[in-house]
Formats: structure tokens, C-alpha cells, sequence
């Protein structure tokens, strides 16, 4: 508060004036609201990150962003002068997983028995392997085997097939006895 008057030079005196001013040091309050996909500190390059501000003195003058989405930083003024900014820390991870299918045994070729197993295994240079989704049919013969691996960003890798024989019949072995014989 500061208290204020004027006297001339003949004494005469006005009546003291106050004038309240608030002092505001403090720059606008920044805060980041990161949306989905996300874990973790990993995202995709799709991900939106929102920046809410305010400010409880002058008020906002002006905000940009002032670094991308791989490093995103906000920045506020308000109408002071005063300064703040807010750093998101984020990886971008736009990459799928990648999948490896191993045919067991009983094997020979791409003749299999009904019961050889198939395995997979996936790996994922980024946040990692949510799940690896497959199915394996056996249809007239023929074993249908479709897989593909999901990270925990929802990064889809292609779905790949690939068939095999099923063979689950023993061999037939006939016998044949040349001549002479009897009966």
C-alpha cells in the first residue's frame, strides 16, 4: 500500500490518497496432461500432450511451444514479464515388435504331424512385447499358422501365415510273395 499527497508552496495539503498495488514475481503455473497411447514415459508419435495454464496475478500474456514431440516443452508468460516453462520427458516408440516362428518336431520339410509344436518369441526394441496373438488351424491336411506381436503402445507388427503338411497317417506296408508259394 502506498500512502500519497501533495502540498503546494502556500501549505496547502490535499487529502492523503492510498493507491494498493500487488506484487506478482511469479510466472504462469504450467501443467502437461499426456493422452493415450502411452506407458510409462514411452508414446507414440500420436500421442497429444496438453498444456493447461494459469496464472493467479497479471494473467497470460502469451505461450508457446518451443521443442517437438520427441522433447516437448511449453512456455508462458504472463503480463509482467514473468517466466515459466514445463518439460514433458518422452520417448517416441513407433515401432512394431518383431516375431520369430519355430517349428518343432516331429519335421521333415513342410510336413509336420498334427501335434508338432510351434513357438513363438517376439521381441521389441522400445517399451516392449504386450502380447503375441496367433492361431494354427489344420483344414483338409493342411496346417494354417498366423501370427503377429503387439506392444504396449497398441504397434502392431504385419500378420504373417505361413501352411504346413499334416501328415498323421502311419505307412502302409503291403507284402508280396513271389512265386512259388503255397497257400
Amino acid at each position: 500500500v502506498i500512502s500519497y499527497r501533495s502540498i503546494d508552496r502556500l501549505g496547502n495539503a490535499e487529502d492523503t490518497r492510498t493507491l494498493t498495488l500487488v506484487l506478482d514475481e511469479t510466472g504462469p503455473v504450467i501443467s502437461a496432461i499426456v493422452g493415450e497411447p502411452k506407458h510409462g514415459d514411452y508414446v507414440t508419435s500420436a500421442t497429444q500432450i496438453i498444456f493447461l495454464i494459469s496464472d493467479s496475478g497479471a494473467g497470460v500474456a502469451e505461450t508457446q511451444v518451443v521443442k517437438s514431440i520427441s522433447d516437448p516443452q511449453y512456455e508462458a508468460v504472463d503480463l509482467l514479464g514473468n517466466r515459466s516453462s514445463i518439460t514433458v520427458n518422452v520417448i517416441i516408440d513407433d515401432t512394431a515388435p518383431v516375431t520369430t516362428a519355430v517349428v518343432g518336431s516331429p519335421r521333415v520339410g513342410d510336413f509336420v504331424r498334427s501335434s508338432t509344436p510351434v513357438t513363438f518369441t517376439a521381441e521389441d526394441s522400445g517399451v516392449g512385447v504386450a502380447r503375441i496373438e496367433s492361431s494354427d488351424v489344420v483344414e483338409s491336411g493342411v496346417r494354417t499358422v498366423t501370427y503377429r506381436a503387439v506392444d504396449l503402445l497398441g504397434n502392431a507388427e504385419e500378420t504373417w501365415t505361413f501352411l504346413l503338411q499334416v501328415d498323421d497317417d502311419p505307412p502302409v506296408v503291403t507284402a508280396t510273395i513271389g512265386d512259388p508259394h503255397v497257400e
